[in-house]
């Protein structure tokens, strides 16, 4: 059965760190595992080459991006390969080869011609570093999310990709990703996070309160410093108080312990009563959120009381209303109505960066903006600026802004299964037999940016019939940081990186393979130690004595001990629930175990090492490789061993997402059987439909992917 397993692929910006090394060496494992079991596996590596890390890097070092990346990528890969990582050679992609980003310039194209790419003018996030545009999921703590600058907020015309037209798809179909990290579905829904209210017209003001029963307590309506309203105003005082508020990002305005305002100087009529409410312009009210304008209700709202008591409001009427009957009276004098709002906003993609996937856009002062033609794609980074209009002939430009490099990562799972493509960005039957990902390794840090938009970009496929499936990952597994000396997360930018190439030059690439898996769980930050690897060097090199002695006098092959199989099936158990530094612990007992059957020569000695090097085969494929005699064949299939685990598992059947029943099958079920069982429990929601694509996650779920 095919098996797909990925790791998020890296920034080509300098040389890989221990991050890197963490990441790879899980995807690793679990590939060489399912090989081992007579899988068909995809495990490919790719380049997230355009974007801001690469072209801070070279421009830091006076180099063209192009030229730098180049480097990094043939020393990156030099190095994956010296830690053994069993990447797919012939399906490697890199974002900034033009066979690829033409069929990210398509997408942008399929996304403009939906109504679902547009220029805006509006508020963006902007980071002085880094001279660029971010999107909202790019700010965390009110500072850039590559350089920790400030951000500023600024005011300017936008590329933007519509995402909140799919917020109620998003939303509902976080229910189905059983098989991912809980707390990577937590931030996808507190993202998203959808609220059932109702919205006010306070005369030209709309407000959206998910407590509109509160409605008869409003002492004032408070809106954003970036509302139309406050710019609007003539008032110097007003201007003066939104230049300073604007000039902190929206994190920090809401981190602020005491909120401030000024009077906007004018009142609106109340939705029901027409009583005139003041109008104050606050820094507590962002404005990307619900309407930008709240009604301040001090005696129930926390944020509003805070904001009353310190411009000297008054806290108002604290008597409740049925909700139904408010929206009930707002429906009939039509100054309001229920409605549901969404935290999610629309995704910014436009960059102001060179080293990027230029917009395939052109800009004609008789047309507006113009799409590149299909057969003009790819539109090259080195192309004129000046050209023809597609559409009119006369003189224009093409657009010099570029792509959001979360953009480009947002269908390379879908790339990786046909990377060769030329008549479409992948042919969707091909892409049909792997996707979604089995097991997708990455940060929880991604569980907004990333895994959101690739998710968008997959269902936007998906309904226009290109996508085989709507959910482009299965089993997310986030795995922890490595934490350099200072406590924070290892990695270039952040200067507290540790080089693996001097940790594989001194232990080796199996030693460095262990550390990075062992002595705690693979979703956990582990603080780096080198003493680890050189414990694990030392623990391979006393292993590695009595296997060489033994084989070298000739192994006993008479039956297998069955202690030795006990453990290797713990090992087998541990890596099918992604519990690593379990099976890593195991790999010591195993050691421990058969180095006193190997000394004494005892019978069944030589089987169980066999199996015992096939069992810790995934974990350090060169020291195994390295004492595995040529009499023995080739390294394939798992040992023949009995799980270590009796219990009966209960796993979730779904058809094309969706939940029909369950099934309760043994530990250890292989895959083709859990399949038969999956389509005889569902066989009345496939209702002869063909089955193109099996996703297991081990223990949990089987997803039925129809054709």
């Amino acid at each position: 059965m095919p098996f797909y397993t990925l790791g998020m692929f890296p920034y080509p910006s300098g040389r890989p760190h221990m991050g890197h090394v963490r990441v790879y060496t899980l995807s690793d494992v679990r590939a060489r595992h399912a090989r081992l079991h007579g899988e068909d596996v995809l495990h490919p590596m790719g380049w997230d080459a355009f974007g801001l890390p690469a072209e801070n890097a070279a421009v830091a070092r006076g180099v063209d991006p192009a030229e730098w990346t180049a480097e990094n990528i043939a020393q990156m890969r030099a190095i994956f390969a010296r830690l053994g990582f069993s990447f797919d050679a012939d399906r490697e992609i890199s974002t900034a080869d033009p066979a690829y980003y033409r069929w990210t310039q398509w997408l942008f194209l399929q996304l403009f011609q939906h109504g679902l790419a547009y220029e805006a003018d509006g508020w963006v996030h902007w980071c002085p570093a880094c001279a660029t545009v971010l999107a909202d999921e790019q700010v965390v703590g009110g500072t850039c999310w590559r350089c920790d600058a400030d951000v500023e907020r600024r005011q300017r015309r936008q590329w933007m990709f519509r995402i909140t037209a799919y917020a109620q798809a998003l939303w509902d179909g976080l229910d189905a990703l059983t098989g991912w990290d809980p707390r990577a579905v937590a931030v996808q829904r507190n993202w998203i996070r959808r609220s059932e209210g109702a919205w006010a017209a306070f005369g030209g003001v709309e407000v959206f309160s998910t407590r509109i029963d509160t409605l008869g307590g409003v002492v004032a309506v408070v809106v954003a410093p970036e509302h139309p309203l406050a710019r609007a105003s003539g008032d110097p005082d007003v201007q003066a108080y939104v230049t300073h508020a604007l000039s902190r990002s929206a994190v920090q305005r809401m981190a602020e312990r005491a909120p401030s305002g000024v009077p906007l100087g004018v009142d609106v009529p109340h939705p029901i009563s027409g009583a005139p409410i003041p109008v104050w312009v606050g820094d507590y009210v962002i404005g990307d959120y619900g309407t930008g304008a709240v009604m301040c209700v001090p005696a129930h709202d926390e944020r509003d009381a805070a904001f009353a008591d310190a411009v000297g409001l008054p806290v108002g009427s604290g008597e409740l209303r049925d909700a139904g009957a408010v929206v009930d009276a707002l429906e009939a004098r039509g100054t309001g109505g229920r409605r549901i709002s969404w935290n999610l906003r629309d995704w910014s993609v436009g960059r102001q960066r060179s080293w990027g996937c230029p917009i395939p856009m052109v800009r004609c002062e008789a047309c507006g903006a113009v799409p590149v033609p299909d057969a003009e794609l790819p539109v090259l980074r080195e192309s004129p600026v000046e050209r023809p209009c597609p559409r009119c002939g006369g003189a224009a430009s093409r657009e010099t802004d570029t792509l959001d490099t979360f953009v480009d990562s947002s269908w390379y799972q879908l790339r990786f299964c046909d990377p060769h493509a030329t008549h479409a960005p992948f042919d969707k039957a091909v892409a049909a037999r792997w996707m979604p990902v089995d097991v997708y390794v990455g940060g929880l840090d991604h569980a907004a940016q990333h895994m959101l938009y690739t998710r968008f970009v997959t269902r936007f496929l998906f309904d226009r019939g290109v996508s085989p499936v709507v959910e482009p990952v299965a089993g997310f597994v986030c795995n922890g940081m490595v934490l350099g000396d200072d406590g924070r997360k290892m990695s270039k930018s952040s200067g507290n990186g540790r080089d693996p190439v001097g940790i594989l030059e001194t232990y080796g690439a199996d030693a460095l393979r262990l550390a990075v898996l062992a002595d705690s769980p693979v979703e956990r930050d582990v603080a780096w130690s080198d003493a680890r690897v050189e414990a694990k060097a030392r623990f391979l090199e006393r292993f590695a004595g009595a296997v060489d002695r033994y084989l070298e006098a000739g192994a006993d092959m008479a039956g297998p001990d069955a202690g030795i199989g006990a453990c290797i099936a713990a090992i087998d158990d541990a890596i099918r629930t992604g519990a690593l530094h379990v099976a890593v612990a195991r790999i010591h007992e195993l050691a421990r175990a058969l180095r006193p059957l190997l000394e004494r020569r005892a019978p069944g000695a030589g089987a169980s090492l066999r199996d015992a090097l096939k069992a810790m085969y995934p974990f350090v494929p060169g020291w195994v490789e390295a004492r595995w005699p040529a009499w023995w064949g080739a390294i394939e299939g798992w040992p023949a061993v009995v799980s270590a685990k009796a219990a009966t598992a209960e796993i979730v059947v779904q058809v094309d997402g969706r939940t029909t029943g369950s099934i309760a099958v043994p530990a250890g079920t292989g895959r083709e059987r859990i399949r038969e069982l999956a389509e005889a429990a569902a066989s009345r929601r496939l209702e002869g439909r063909a089955v193109a694509r099996v996703v297991v996650v081990e223990g949990r779920l089987v997803n039925l992917v129809t054709a």
